[in-house]
């Protein structure tokens, strides 16, 4: 039994806890260790928990499905549910991504239409993606997220 007077984060990936104790100073516990070295941290953890853990940043995914992709702008309002559903199953492009492919320079337009309406997959850093972003108005962090939120549909 240890007699635990604090404890913090031991790394950023929370995989481990410095305790400082009466008994043995700052002790590591890791999440190779058994369940017993926990118990005593386990106890004392319930009434001090540590305060602020770091936020861990999303990790952004580098390709997305195009059903990932025309559901979460579905979602978001830019497209309606069944022109989500036709894009996916036929190819057809929705009405809001077509205007952003006839704004585009003619030479582009062609290689635009055939990526969205026959790819199977999106990519994050794709000149399109890139484009689609700022026709939206949006951030590059918009984008992120909406990559975020599409790669858990």
């Amino acid at each position: 039994m240890y007699t635990i007077l604090s404890a913090r984060w031991g790394d950023e990936a929370h995989a481990s806890v410095v305790i400082d104790t009466v008994e043995s100073g700052s002790v590591v516990i890791s999440a190779r260790d058994t369940p017993e070295a926990w118990a005593d941290y386990i106890l004392w953890a319930i009434n001090n928990p540590i305060s602020n853990p770091p936020v861990r940043a999303a990790v952004i995914p580098m390709t997305i499905s195009d059903r990932q992709f025309y559901q979460q702008i579905a979602v978001l309002g830019l497209i309606t549910d069944a022109e989500a559903l036709a894009a996916v199953k036929t190819g057809d492009i929705p009405a809001t991504l077509q205007g952003l492919i006839s704004a585009l320079p003619a030479d582009d337009q062609f290689a635009a239409t055939m990526l969205l309406s026959g790819a199977v997959e999106f990519k994050r850093a794709h000149p399109l993606t890139v484009a689609f972003g700022a026709a939206m108005g949006w951030t590059s962090e918009q984008l992120d997220n909406l990559w975020v939120e599409a790669s858990k549909l």
